[in-house]
């Protein structure tokens, strides 16, 4: 695929930019690394994208399994905590709501008041925060459950457990913008592809499907550079990802569209 000459232009500009390829984004030696680089995916022998997700529904969906189980649709919305014998605060459940999802879900039914049920354990209490809401289990859950500033957490009728003044702050917003072109040219990597989930539509999926998942859409064309604005942060500031897609136009409002 990198020999495609789209792809290796994209690169030349980066380099010409300053950019200089990232060969491999997920070595240490690349870590806060400013420059060009297509993104590794997880590919299983059949050349479709895999992910520990796909081990963790196979292993629940297993007849064998009776320890892992997923609630789905749920909503983790505080820690079930009290003092061990040495004081110290010990998890030993979680109080979670069934049923309830977060605003970024298609099922998200506005502001209601939640059910919830508590779940404790014998062992130990592993805290996750995932991709949306990271802050609502990790710092909200453990400021509900009486983790964090005393007089800020007095302030909501919440007893305190533990005073943990930085709990809640230092948070950021992650802002995405997105921009959508129309090319003057076919993207060769993606000649005759469509982009459609119906192979009787989309010649790429089709021939993806009947060849041993061997073309682009193994890859995706998907180039990403690493900038940072900031002179005194090693941070990155700045990610620009490119890729090529089927875009209908937004849900809202019309779709403006330049030719590049």
């Amino acid at each position: 695929f990198c020999a495609d000459a789209q792809t290796v232009a994209f690169f030349a500009t980066l380099v010409a930019a300053g950019l200089p390829p990232i060969v491999d984004l997920n070595d240490l030696v690349s870590d806060r690394a400013i420059g060009g680089t297509m993104p590794s995916f997880t590919t299983d022998a059949d050349h479709t994208r895999s992910s520990v997700r796909d081990r963790l529904v196979n292993v629940n969906q297993s007849e064998s399994n009776p320890y892992l189980q997923f609630a789905l649709d749920t909503l983790a919305t505080r820690i079930l905590l009290c003092n061990s014998s040495s004081g110290t605060p010990t998890a030993y459940g979680v109080e979670i709501a069934p049923g309830a999802a977060l605003p970024v879900a298609s099922n998200f039914q506005g502001k209601a008041i939640l059910r919830t049920e508590n779940i404790t354990v014998r062992r130990e209490v592993i805290i996750f925060a995932g991709v949306f809401q990271s802050p609502q289990l990790a710092t909200n859950g453990l400021m509900l459950s009486g983790i964090g500033n005393s007089s800020h957490l007095q302030e909501f009728g919440i007893t305190p457990i533990l005073d943990l003044p930085g709990v809640g702050n230092n948070l950021q917003d992650h802002d995405e913008i997105s921009i959508i072109w129309r090319m003057k040219q076919n993207f060769s990597l993606l000649n005759g592809c469509v982009l459609q989930p119906d192979p009787a539509q989309d010649p790429c999926l089709e021939f993806w499907e009947d060849n041993g998942h061997l073309n682009a859409y193994s890859f995706g064309g998907t180039v990403e550079a690493f900038t940072s604005q900031s002179a005194d942060s090693s941070e990155h500031d700045l990610m620009t990802h490119w890729e090529p897609a089927y875009f209908p136009g937004f849900i809202r409002g019309d779709l403006v569209s330049h030719d590049i």
